[in-house]
C-alpha cells in the first residue's frame, strides 16, 4: 500500500489535520494547566451566577454576557461544571480560529506542499498557542473575526451576496464576545467600495451593510424595550468613551505634562507631546511584531531573501487594510486605558503573520527541496523551541488549588475563611461550595472576624504574618510551596 505523503494532502485533508492537532493541543494546555487564569474565574463565576440567579446577578459581575451565556448553556446541557463548560468552549473556538487561518492561508499559498509547511506553522504559532489554557473570550473574537476575514476576502473576489452576509454575520457574534469588531463591522466594508468591481454600489452596501443595520435597529429596540437589558451589556457605553476626543485629550495631556515635568529637560518641554506619541505608536509596533514570536520573527528574517512571488493584489490590500483597522483599534485603546497586553494585539499580529506566511513557507520548502541542511536545522530548532514553549510548564502552580482543596476538606463546617487572594478564593468556594464561609479581604480590611487565613506568598515576597496590620495570632495549619519557592499558607486565627 503507497505511504500518503503530507505535501499530498488535500485543503480539506489539511483541515481535518489542523482541526486535530489543534484540539490536541488545547486539551494537552488545559490538562497541564495547574490553576484557572484570573478572567477565567469572572468568566466563570458570572456562568454560576446565571444559573442560580438569573440574567441581573450575571450582570453585578460583569456587563459584557455573551461568552458566559453560552458557557451557562452548555453547563446546564451538559451537566458538567462551568470551568469544564468554558474549556470546552475555547477548544473548539481554537479549532474554528485556526482553521479559518489554514483557509485564508490558502487563498495565499498555491503549491501544496507549502500549504502543508503553512499549516505546521499555524499550529506552532507561540503567541496563539500561550493562551490555549486561557479561558477568555477573546477567542471567540479572534475566531470569528478570522472566519470573516475569510469571507470577506471571498467578497472581494467573486462579489457573491452570501459572502458578504457571511461576513456581516461572523463580525457581529465577534462583536458579541468583544465590542472592538463592531469598528471592523463598520470600516472594513470601506475597502471592497474602491477595490470590488463585481457588483453595482447598491447590491454592495446591501450585502455589506443591510444585514449590520438590520441587526442593529433590533437590537436597539430590545435595549429600550426589554428591562435591565441596557446593564447587562453595559459595556457599550465604552464605545462612547473610545469615541470621545475630549477623553482623549484629558488623558493625553495628563501624560505628556508628566513627561514634560519628570522626562524631559526644560529646554525640551514643547517636544513632550512628540515624544508621547511616538513612544505610543512605538509600542503598538513593538507589540505587533514581538507577536510575531521570537522564532518566527529569525525565520522571517532568514526568508527575506528568499524571491516568493507577491501576494494577489486584492488579498495584498485587504490584509493591509485589516492590520492598519486593527493597529488603530490598538492605538484607540491604549490612549484611553494607557495599558497593553499581548492577548490585545492578537489580530492585528496574526494578519501581519499571515501576509509573511507566504514567504516563510516557501522559504521551508526551498531548503528542504535543495537540502540545505544548516538552514534545515536552524528551523527546526526554531520550530521546535516553538512547541516546547508551548506545551512546557515551566513551574507548577498545584499549591495553590492543593492548598484549597486540603482546607476545604478539613476545616470544620461554617468555618470564616478569609483571603487575599482571588484565586485562593475561588478554589475554595469550588472545593467547599457553601460548607465553610469565605470571604476575600485586602490587607486593609482583614479583621478578626475570621476563624482561618489563607494567604499566598510569590517568590518568597508575598504577604507574611509580619506584614498583616492588624493584631491577629496566627498559627501554621497547611503549608505548601512550590519549586520557585511560591507557597500557600493557611493560618488558624487566634482571636484574643
Amino acid at each position: 500500500m503507497p505511504r500518503i505523503q503530507f505535501e499530498q494532502l488535500s485543503l480539506s485533508q489539511l483541515r481535518w489535520f489542523v482541526a486535530l492537532c489543534s484540539a490536541l493541543l488545547s486539551v494537552e494546555a488545559f490538562l497541564t494547566d495547574d490553576i484557572i487564569n484570573k478572567d477565567g474565574i469572572l468568566y466563570v463565576q458570572m456562568a454560576e451566577a446565571l444559573l442560580q440567579g438569573g440574567f441581573q446577578a450575571m450582570a453585578d459581575l460583569y456587563d459584557w454576557p455573551f461568552y458566559a451565556i453560552l458557557t451557562a448553556v452548555l453547563s446546564a446541557i451538559s451537566g458538567l461544571s462551568a470551568q469544564f463548560s468554558a474549556s470546552i468552549i475555547n477548544i473548539v473556538l481554537f479549532v474554528l480560529f485556526t482553521d479559518s487561518l489554514l483557509r485564508i492561508s490558502a487563498k495565499l499559498i498555491i503549491p501544496s506542499r507549502q500549504l502543508a509547511i503553512a499549516a505546521i506553522l499555524i499550529l506552532l504559532f507561540l503567541s496563539l498557542n500561550n493562551y490555549r489554557d486561557f479561558i477568555v473570550r477573546d477567542v471567540g473574537y479572534w475566531a470569528f473575526v478570522s472566519l470573516a476575514l475569510l469571507h470577506f476576502l471571498n467578497f472581494l473576489r467573486t462579489g457573491a451576496l452570501h459572502h458578504g452576509l457571511y461576513w456581516q454575520a461572523y463580525t457581529f457574534i465577534a462583536f458579541l464576545f468583544r465590542i472592538e469588531a463592531l469598528f471592523l463591522l463598520l470600516a472594513m466594508p470601506l475597502l471592497a467600495c474602491f477595490q470590488s468591481r463585481q457588483v453595482s454600489w447598491p447590491k454592495q452596501i446591501f450585502s455589506l451593510y443591510g444585514l449590520t443595520l438590520i441587526t442593529l435597529f433590533g437590537a436597539m429596540i430590545l435595549l429600550v424595550l426589554s428591562d435591565g437589558w441596557s446593564e447587562v451589556f453595559g459595556r457599550l457605553s465604552l464605545i462612547a468613551d473610545y469615541t470621545d476626543s475630549s477623553r482623549f485629550m484629558f488623558l493625553f495631556e495628563q501624560n505628556r505634562q508628566f513627561i514634560a515635568d519628570k522626562i524631559l529637560h526644560p529646554v525640551s518641554e514643547d517636544a513632550a507631546s512628540l515624544f508621547l506619541a511616538s513612544a505610543l505608536f512605538g509600542i503598538i509596533v513593538g507589540e505587533i511584531l514581538l507577536g510575531l514570536s521570537v522564532s518566527y520573527l529569525i525565520l522571517w528574517v532568514m526568508a527575506s531573501r528568499y524571491p516568493s512571488p507577491p501576494l494577489p493584489q486584492t488579498e495584498r490590500i485587504a490584509l493591509v487594510y485589516f492590520l492598519f483597522l486593527n493597529g488603530l483599534i490598538l492605538y484607540v485603546l491604549l490612549l484611553n486605558t494607557y495599558l497593553m497586553t499581548t492577548r490585545y494585539g492578537v489580530m492585528a499580529f496574526t494578519s501581519l503573520f499571515l501576509m509573511i506566511l507566504p514567504k516563510i513557507s516557501g522559504f521551508i520548502d526551498e531548503c528542504y527541496q535543495n537540502k540545505r541542511r544548516v538552514p534545515l536545522f536552524i528551523i527546526g530548532m526554531l520550530l521546535l523551541y516553538s512547541l516546547g514553549d508551548a506545551v512546557y510548564q515551566s513551574h507548577s502552580k498545584s499549591y495553590l488549588p492543593a492548598t484549597a482543596k486540603w482546607a476545604a476538606t478539613t476545616l470544620p463546617d461554617n468555618s470564616r475563611v478569609a483571603t487575599l487572594d482571588v484565586f485562593s478564593a475561588y478554589y475554595l468556594e469550588q472545593y467547599a461550595g457553601d460548607r465553610l464561609r469565605i470571604t476575600q479581604h485586602s490587607l486593609q480590611t482583614l479583621n478578626k472576624q475570621t476563624d482561618y487565613l489563607l494567604i499566598v506568598s510569590k517568590n518568597r515576597h508575598g504577604p507574611g504574618p509580619a506584614m498583616i496590620p492588624t493584631d491577629l495570632s496566627l498559627t501554621v495549619l497547611h503549608h505548601q510551596e512550590s519549586d520557585r519557592g511560591d507557597s500557600a499558607t493557611l493560618y488558624q486565627v487566634q482571636n484574643q
